[in-house]
């Protein structure tokens, strides 16, 4: 909560809502290069912010089409995670496993490269986030 010295009024900052894809093939994840900021050249999971009024699940599967051109057949939300898009701006982040998905992989302008990645010799992570549910990820399917 803040409160403005001037007025008195009380703001409540809030964060922007996005959704990331946990998408596994034979063991592997699969992560993107980013090819802008925040993280430019960086990988991180296929992931975007949530349209005002759209439902998180559409826009899971808007984003994964628009990222990656493929279309979300079936997925089921497994955390939410608090990270940081830039200095000062936190992000809501819902992360989906993803099921089932149709197409081949075609990358937009927000991405540079993907990869599939073995989950014991991943990359480095842009965001701390995105780090956090993969870890929760890899500690829940040993179990």
């Amino acid at each position: 909560m803040f409160k403005c010295p001037n007025c008195g009024t009380i703001y409540y900052p809030k964060p922007a809502p996005a959704v990331a894809g946990i998408i596994i093939k034979s063991g592997k994840l699969l992560l993107v290069k980013r090819n802008i900021e925040p993280g430019k050249g960086k990988w991180a999971l296929p992931s975007g912010f949530i349209n005002y009024g759209e439902e998180p699940l559409k826009a899971l599967k808007r984003e994964m089409k628009e990222e990656l051109g493929i279309d979300i057949q079936e997925a089921a939300l497994f955390t939410a995670k608090i990270g940081k898009a830039h200095k000062d701006k936190l992000v809501l982040g819902l992360f989906y496993l993803v099921n089932s998905h149709r197409g081949r992989i075609r990358l937009s302008g927000e991405n540079s490269d993907a990869n599939w990645f073995t989950l014991s010799s991943l990359t480095k992570i842009a965001f701390r986030d995105n780090l956090q549910a993969i870890r929760e990820y890899i500690k829940q399917s040993k179990e």
